[in-house]
């Protein structure tokens, strides 16, 4: 769900005091731009507000991705001990792969066809499918011993 415009309802704090329910009931529509002088306040419900600092984060880590493709596509290396050194595990047809299906994630969720954190599971699962599988079958045998005793 994305939130709508900040400045579609605006009100003095006056009117705040002297119409609360009124304004909280807008509140629960719509975000409310109290004005404070240089300093505005907005009364809004908190699955907006998280939307927003999801799709921040979001961003972030994006920018940060773009930075680690920048590298790698001019040879400058990869992300050696970044959050997506995992990348390097994969040839230059799989990093293309996974780009495209992450433009695609991105595609749709800009244009509403999917929620927000399915950039986070699509993340996850391309960073998942890097787990060696030797690795992983010691880790099993590890914690099958664990338990046994």
């Amino acid at each position: 769900m994305r939130p709508p415009r900040l400045d579609r309802y605006v009100v003095k704090p006056t009117d705040l005091n002297r119409r609360p329910g009124e304004i909280l009931e807008r509140a629960g529509r719509y975000p409310v731009l109290i004005t404070r002088g240089d300093d505005p306040l907005v009364l809004a419900r908190h699955e907006w507000v998280s939307t927003l600092i999801g799709s921040e984060e979001r961003a972030a880590l994006l920018a940060e991705l773009s930075g680690y493709l920048t590298r790698r596509l001019t040879g400058e290396g990869g992300d050696e001990g970044g959050i997506f050194d995992w990348l390097s595990t994969f040839d230059d047809a799989g990093v293309r792969e996974f780009v495209g299906e992450l433009r695609a994630a991105v595609r749709d969720v800009q244009a509403g066809k999917l929620e927000p954190h399915a950039i986070d599971a699509l993340l996850h699962e391309w960073r998942e499918s890097t787990i060696r599988p030797k690795a992983y079958l010691a880790t099993l045998k590890r914690t099958v011993r664990i338990r046994r005793r």
